[in-house]
């Protein structure tokens, strides 16, 4: 053996073991949202590396049937009869069913996804029977609730999330600067995992001509795109600006907005301009990233944040604003394009400024391909998988 290779094998720990986690979340496929995305990514990279998951989920409708298959069975509980955002549903308490459930059938350690009745009843059987949790806090809620007037509701919704997530040996969270910013308010035991992105379904290659002709697009047009949140998106008029701008100075350009069926159809815009594409279903998502030329986020919300990296891996210049929720993610003027936060002059003026510029917005959008690739799921499920196996071998007292 080469002296430049030497061989200790005392460096050498023990395999991993297996292990059977149970994970509760209020939402999972075919709901289409970030939560249920990257909770269906989780349990396919933890099943790939030989562990044993136990999802328990609301039941949506009458007619589900728990699935069962290699290392994966479901157990379906009651759900409440409404939404939140994202399509999100709301669990209803269960916490003797999940008693019962573990009683029998122990976990070495519950994860648990979402922070609703459904959480906080798992929370509550973990603790009971003394089985390791982690929680997982992946979206701001809490800044929804900031505008004058609600601000009891900001302070009560913060209480209950410190005291849910405290309950949990760890609280899993997208970014450092989240965890500094928690941290501050009170919050324990919080580790940084990155969100992740399928870096081969997100991708460049998806790019299709055929979409971008449906679209009235040829080579040469300038293709934004917009993802409109919820019916009262009070961004939708810059882009709506933006737009008229454009016209003036660029001339060749189309507008894809992006809607779900919350969305009421957008009587004003139904210009030869504007494509407005509903529905969309998941396969469709790839290639409407790829095919496009700029990304217009000027939202700040954490909703938005996989729909950013997932368009950074498809190669898309992004023109956004400054974001606790994507700060780690982007550098302005390298992999993206960033104006201050809830700054319209400042976002309309960049934006004129940089249309013309396709080249840089080539340069851009592969340097923003480049960043993503740090955050391929299989990078993000390992991390996952450390972390479950350190808190795994908690004792609870």
């Amino acid at each position: 053996m080469s002296d430049q290779f030497p061989l200790h094998v005392e460096h050498f720990g023990p395999s991993r073991g297996t292990l059977r986690i149970a994970l509760v979340s209020e939402t999972y496929p075919p709901e289409i949202n970030g939560i249920a995305y990257a909770v269906s990514r989780m349990v396919q990279g933890l099943r790939a590396r030989g562990h044993e998951i136990s999802l328990i989920r609301p039941r949506n409708k009458r007619s589900d049937i728990p699935l069962v298959s290699e290392r994966f069975a479901e157990t379906l509980v009651r759900g409440a009869p409404v939404t939140i955002n994202n399509n999100l549903k709301l669990g209803l308490p269960a916490k003797d069913e999940l008693y019962q459930l573990w009683s029998v059938r122990r976990p070495d350690l519950i994860h648990i996804a979402t922070e609703g009745p459904l959480g906080w009843s798992a929370l509550k059987a973990a603790r009971k029977l003394k089985i390791p949790s982690i929680s997982d806090f992946r979206t701001k809620f809490y800044t929804q609730h900031q505008q004058p007037g609600i601000q009891w509701l900001r302070g009560a919704v913060m209480a209950y999330l410190r005291k849910f997530h405290n309950s949990s040996q760890c609280t899993m969270v997208p970014t450092n600067e989240l965890k500094r910013e928690l941290t501050k308010m009170g919050f324990h035991n919080l580790e940084v995992v990155p969100r992740g992105v399928d870096t081969d379904l997100f991708n460049p290659e998806k790019r299709s001509i055929a979409l971008r002709s449906s679209w009235g697009a040829d080579d040469d047009t300038l293709v934004l795109i917009y993802i409109i949140q919820g019916n009262k998106d009070k961004h939708l008029k810059w882009i709506l600006r933006a737009l008229k701008l454009a016209k003036s100075t660029a001339g060749n350009i189309k507008l894809v907005l992006v809607t779900n069926r919350q969305v009421k159809p957008i009587q004003k815009s139904r210009t030869e301009d504007i494509v407005t594409a509903h529905d969309l279903q998941e396969n469709e998502w790839p290639s409407y990233l790829a095919s496009a030329d700029l990304l217009l986020s000027p939202g700040v919300g954490d909703g938005l944040s996989n729909k950013v990296i997932e368009a950074m891996s498809s190669g898309l210049t992004i023109m956004t604003q400054t974001s606790i929720a994507t700060s780690h993610l982007l550098i302005n003027n390298v992999n993206s394009l960033v104006v201050p936060q809830d700054d319209e002059s400042s976002f309309l003026t960049l934006f004129v400024q940089i249309i013309g510029q396709r080249k840089m917005l080539k340069d851009v959008g592969l340097k923003a391909r480049q960043t993503a690739m740090s955050y391929e799921w299989n990078y993000v499920v390992e991390r996952i998988e450390d972390i479950f196996q350190a808190i795994s071998s908690q004792l609870i007292h």
